[in-house]
């Protein structure tokens, strides 16, 4: 899903049991890819829709999914892709309230540039990725339906429609 402008949100078909629909809300412009890997987890990468830096440390991407223990709550780590990739300063927090799930991850700025030899622009757009596991309300129970993976996808992937009037 792209999202182009923050608070953006769109219902997803993931197709977990009784919640069929997940509905994912990014509080920055974004694109999310999700994809199942195996029965209890997704294989999560996210990439900045634009890119600045700040001066001072950058609020993290923030992903809000609306069905709590959606994922595993857990910290992350992960590796900035490029010709040098580099492990990056602070992991991706996932953790969970009683009606959401959310996913947190931070950007390289110029507040931790030391940190990556003074390379924190060229990192501050990388894609990240990352292997998320299933929290206990949306992983397959013995009481619950088993966790189906759609035969046949939509032929267009829903987009937010709110798109800024230059890309119309």
């Amino acid at each position: 899903a792209a999202f182009y402008r923050s608070g953006a949100s769109v219902s997803l078909p993931i197709g977990l049991g009784s919640s069929p629909n997940v509905v994912v809300t990014a509080e920055q412009p974004l694109v999310l890819m999700m994809r199942r890997s195996g029965d209890n987890a997704w294989n999560i990468t996210v990439a900045l829709a634009v890119r600045s830096m700040s001066l001072g440390p950058s609020p993290p991407l923030r992903i809000r999914f609306s069905l709590p223990d959606f994922l595993r709550a857990a910290s992350v780590p992960y590796v900035l892709p490029g010709v040098e990739p580099v492990p990056a300063v602070e992991p991706v927090a996932i953790r969970s309230t009683s009606t959401e799930t959310i996913l947190e991850i931070p950007v390289p700025n110029k507040a931790n540039d030391a940190r990556y030899n003074y390379s924190s622009q060229m990192y501050s757009g990388a894609s990240v990725s990352i292997r998320a596991f299933m929290g206990h309300s949306a992983a397959p129970t013995a009481t619950s339906s088993p966790v189906s993976t759609p035969t046949k996808y939509p032929t267009r992937y829903p987009v937010v429609t709110s798109r800024p009037s230059s890309f119309r």
